[in-house]
């Protein structure tokens, strides 16, 4: 299978790109999971028990082994979550929020904290909840159904014979190999690639397999360029207003992805809260006399010409000389966006968990730090009120909180992808519904390719 790029960091508590939340949806379990068919499930816990708001008790399973064989107790599970604390990852907030972890018993855990019992849930059950541990030289430790062994360029997965489950796992190993899109496709069709994953529909002849091997995926995601508001000239409301109302997502999407679908805002289809409706708010801005930063990931095709049209489309609000576009590795436009130094970025802002309230954080850097700032009072009271929502007022929670996000201008909107999957016709068992980050399940595939 290929992968975009090398994941940069496999730990939870700074794995906030799909590419290493997929991995990480591969290698390993959490107290529990979620899918869009199946809602909240246990993994390694056998059960839970809601009690008052934002408690609840984890019963394990019996003989939960790490990779190396080791029994793994509340002792050990409790050690990990403190370990993605002292990451000071973009999810620390998060973690912070869960007060203690007390262990009642060998195999009885008890999380308290502030969030609301289902914001707790959501949280453990995404790739954040994972229970896995970076031990060193780009080694691991956790609870999952595949070990790993990162090389330069491609990763390895390898059977766990220690997984509680392993008499399910049919698959004895998978490699994932960094290739783009077009070297993907040439690769399938030499059936050198069993599974890829296509991000637009560019350069994908369908004459060359038969079509019950093209698979559509329900990937929820807004692709846009997004803006830090700490980070001048970006603090500047009315200039946010007029690079959105002056951008036009309908031509980027006919030069660059003519399959995909246009985006109208944040929220993407499918998503409670998705509305057609564009709001305009028409802004006087003052001249901008800063440079203004916007980067652009490396790996997209066809950037160089991206570069020119962002520039072009700005243009219409400030000096063209004024606009620095800058080209990066997506990994290190990822340790940029971790510490919050990247003023505006072009990046996709996926939607896969059970949880709208993860998804509208990725819109202030994933932390309530970048999410109540002063711009936001009305956004923030929105986004407090989404955790305690009942099922009567949660739709207009979300709608409340586009509207808010819309006035605010956290970003461009410019797209929702429609994602392709190509799979072999003898790769059997391979669940396409979006799993938190991680596209599609292939925990219980079969190979039956010659």
């Amino acid at each position: 299978m290929p992968i975009q790029y090398m994941p940069s960091e496999l730990g939870p508590a700074m794995a906030n790109d799909t590419n290493t939340q997929f991995v990480l949806n591969l290698i390993a379990d959490g107290l529990i999971g979620w899918s869009f068919k199946e809602g909240i499930y246990p993994e390694i816990s056998e059960s839970w028990e809601e009690r008052s708001e934002g408690e609840v008790i984890f019963k394990l399973k019996s003989n939960i082994k790490n990779f190396l064989g080791e029994i793994q107790t509340c002792k050990e599970i409790n050690a990990i979550f403190n370990n993605n604390k002292k990451a000071n990852g973009p999810f620390l907030s998060t973690y912070n929020e869960i007060t203690s972890i007390d262990c009642k018993s060998p195999i009885l855990l008890h999380f308290k904290s502030k969030m609301s019992t289902k914001s707790l849930l959501s949280f453990l059950a995404s790739p954040q909840g994972k229970i896995i541990n970076y031990i060193e030289n780009k080694k691991f430790n956790g609870v999952g159904p595949f070990d790993i062994v990162i090389q330069k360029n491609e990763i390895n997965l390898t059977k766990n014979n220690f997984y509680y489950d392993s008499k399910n796992i049919h698959l004895k190993a998978i490699t994932l190999i960094v290739k783009n899109d077009q070297n993907s496709i040439q690769a399938f069709k030499k059936k050198e690639l069993d599974l890829i994953l296509l991000s637009n529909l560019t350069g994908l002849d369908t004459q060359f397999a038969l079509k019950d091997e093209i698979h559509s995926l329900n990937l929820w995601s807004t692709w846009g360029i997004a803006f830090n508001q700490k980070i001048k000239p970006f603090d500047d409301k009315k200039l946010r207003h007029c690079l959105i109302q002056n951008t036009n997502s309908a031509e980027w999407i006919q030069l660059f992805y003519p399959s995909d679908l246009p985006a109208f805002g944040p929220i993407p289809f499918g998503v409670i809260g998705y509305t057609k409706a564009k709001k305009i708010f028409s802004q006087k801005i003052t001249p901008v006399n800063e440079d203004v930063k916007v980067y652009v990931p490396k790996e997209l095709q066809r950037s160089d010409e991206m570069v020119i049209w962002i520039k072009n489309n700005f243009s219409k609000c400030m000096s063209k000389e004024k606009i620095k576009i800058i080209v990066l590795n997506f990994d290190k436009m990822l340790e940029m966006f971790n510490s919050r130094s990247m003023g505006a970025y072009l990046m996709s802002f996926n939607k896969e968990t059970i949880s709208n309230e993860q998804y509208y954080r990725s819109f202030y850097a994933l932390g309530k730090e970048n999410f109540y700032n002063n711009n936001s009072i009305k956004t923030a009271s929105a986004f407090e009120g989404l955790a305690k929502a009942t099922s009567n007022d949660f739709e207009k929670v979300n709608l409340e909180i586009q509207n808010s996000l819309a006035e605010d201008a956290v970003m461009i909107p410019l797209m929702h992808p429609v994602h392709k999957v190509l799979i072999r016709n003898c790769i059997k068992n391979v669940i396409l519904n979006p799993i938190n980050e991680g596209y599609f399940n292939i925990k219980n595939a079969r190979n039956l390719c010659n």
